[in-house]
């Protein structure tokens, strides 16, 4: 339907994950850290098949790992948020809003750019480089997310390092975010 309605590289997302304002207000922290396992949780399926699919096997979500591993990669599991997920779901929107304005409450989602840069320091312990680089960027982007605030769509994120007189490093989660407002339909 989207590619009748000129959108020819549409994408059919297949499940998401939506939480109501008052919700959000009192659990933004555990979102935060969810939505962060969540992210990692899809990076691990998708670089360790085999581990992955064993697990799909213990869980009992299918019978044997073998063809768990098969499947895998075919399941094309992804996580996308910010700029993307908003350029790939705003043709299914129209489709929607087309057929039944309702199904979208009434107005298409407009977008308004607003930027946020929010910087988070940690400390470095005793350990691996890459280890401490990993848990730093972590918090830190769990920390900046959080501070952005969850009315905002994030569009691109990134983490900077640096070194901290060689003892440690020093994570800066930047977070590109677009804020959400409404547009009338068409003829209001």
């Amino acid at each position: 339907a989207a590619a009748r309605n000129g959108a020819e590289n549409a994408a059919l997302s297949m499940g998401c994950l939506i939480v109501r304002k008052d919700w959000l207000a009192e659990h933004a922290a555990e979102l935060t850290a969810f939505l962060a396992a969540y992210e990692q949780s899809v990076a691990f399926v998708n670089s360790d098949v085999q581990a992955a699919a064993q697990m799909v096997q213990e869980q009992g979500i299918m019978p044997k790992a073998q063809v768990a591993a098969k499947a895998i990669p075919n399941c094309h599991i992804v996580y996308i948020d910010g700029e993307e997920m908003k350029t790939q779901i705003e043709p299914f929107f129209e489709v929607l809003y087309n057929a039944n304005p309702k199904a979208v409450g009434g107005a298409l989602p407009g977008w308004v750019e607003k930027e946020i840069y929010r910087e988070t320091k940690t400390v470095a312990e005793t350990r691996g480089a890459d280890e401490v680089k990993t848990e730093a960027g972590v918090a830190a982007m769990r920390a900046a997310r959080e501070k952005a605030g969850w009315d905002a769509e994030i569009i691109d994120k990134w983490i900077d390092y640096s070194m901290i007189q060689e003892e440690g490093y020093r994570a800066t989660a930047v977070l590109e975010t677009l804020s959400e407002i409404a547009r009338p339909s068409e003829g209001s």
